[in-house]
């Protein structure tokens, strides 16, 4: 049920632990079996089929002559089958191949943030070719905000090290995975901190930073 600014979020695969039937579910928590399936009893006279798709009567149409599809469906008789065990999903968030990927959300909030392109211009390089030299995860002892009860939410923490002329950005998931971005080895505009959180089904907001994250060296 997360409100999106286009359309409905897209359904998420998940398996039965038990049977390991695969099932689609959406955006409103339904289940939708993954594969159609058919199955074919052979008597003396007939076959009888079980099916859970209307395209798959269509084609079996065309290997059984005598199938009329419009009779067919009005003799099928529908059945609803409880799901009693746990359905599970694997996620993996990290690993080299998301770092691009991460280099691209720390890019695209400091341009948009500043209208600055150049101080990230060779960050902008380093994306184009996939590299990943400018993305590290790392792991706080403290946290850069606090946490309201049950919260799952996403950060952008953008700030310099003015010492050391550094821009860099703090990206955390799923208050769970960090990572840290260096943005510019050569940033000599304005002071510049920000952190940006985004909540599930809450709007975006501003908070109030915990100082001590600021000093970070790289």
């Amino acid at each position: 049920m997360i409100k999106r600014e286009r359309g409905n979020p897209p359904p998420v695969l998940m398996v039965n632990e038990k049977t390991r039937e695969k099932y689609y579910i959406d955006h409103e928590g339904m289940p939708i079996i993954e594969k159609s399936t058919v199955k074919q009893e052979q008597s003396d006279d007939k076959v009888e089929i079980s099916i859970t798709a209307r395209n798959i009567l269509n084609g079996l149409s065309k290997k059984y002559k005598n199938l009329n599809v419009e009779d067919a469906l009005k003799q099928a008789v529908h059945v609803e089958k409880q799901i009693t065990e746990p359905l599970s999903i694997k996620l993996t968030v990290g690993g080299k191949e998301s770092m691009p990927a991460i280099l691209k959300m720390a890019i695209n909030y400091y341009v948009e943030k500043t209208g600055d392109i150049e101080s990230v211009s060779y960050a902008i390089e380093e994306l184009k070719k996939n590299a990943t030299i400018k993305v590290e995860p790392i792991i706080f002892e403290r946290r850069l905000y606090d946490l309201e009860a049950e919260e799952v939410s996403h950060s952008i923490f953008l700030s310099e090290s003015h010492a050391e002329k550094k821009l860099y950005a703090i990206i955390e998931l799923f208050n769970v995975v960090s990572f840290i971005v260096k943005l510019s080895d050569n940033y000599n505009r304005n002071d510049f901190d920000d952190l940006y959180v985004l909540k599930y089904e809450k709007r975006p907001k501003h908070l109030t930073i915990n100082r001590h994250m600021t000093d970070i060296h790289f």
